[in-house]
């Protein structure tokens, strides 16, 4: 009985044992503050691949709008990038892609995916400023600070 239990629990425990690796960071990552990384703390090589989506993104969110689902699979795609995350690495591994875009990224290892995450790269941040009736919205690069002329916003 116990040598059944044993054996049970172990086959429980199998997924979360040994590999361990993930895609970290914000799904908004604003330049150059933020950064796309990978995090692990086995002794794998895992392979991140980027690609750059060329589905619109008003589309990808009305969709999601509506309760359909977006599959990554249906997305529009093409490789951007390829990263390999060595068996020396440790902890989180920041990964130097600076490319402003939409991009879905895909962590594998060699017994397959591991981790896939919709990443929005921008180097655009936006201040409000409230004032009696009014609402002040602007749009600024956050490389220089300066303000972006005739940005279009969707409220």
């Amino acid at each position: 009985m116990l040598k059944k239990l044993t054996i049970v629990f172990f086959l429980i425990l199998w997924p979360f044992l040994g590999l361990s690796a993930f895609i970290t960071g914000p799904t908004v990552i604003k330049l150059p503050h933020d950064s796309l990384g990978v995090y692990k703390d086995d002794e794998e090589r895992y392979l991140l691949f980027i690609y750059k989506v060329k589905n619109s993104y008003l589309e990808i969110l009305r969709k999601s709008l509506r309760n359909e689902t977006v599959y990554y699979r249906d997305l529009d795609t093409e490789l951007a990038a390829s990263y390999v995350v060595g068996e020396d690495e440790q902890g989180r591994v920041d990964i130097p892609f600076m490319v402003p875009g939409l991009y879905l990224c895909v962590l594998k290892s060699r017994y397959g995916v591991e981790d896939t995450v919709l990443v929005t790269i921008t180097n655009l941040d936006f201040m409000v400023f409230i004032d009696e009736r009014k609402i002040h919205l602007f749009a600024f690069n956050t490389r220089d600070g300066m303000p972006v002329k005739r940005a279009k916003v969707y409220l």
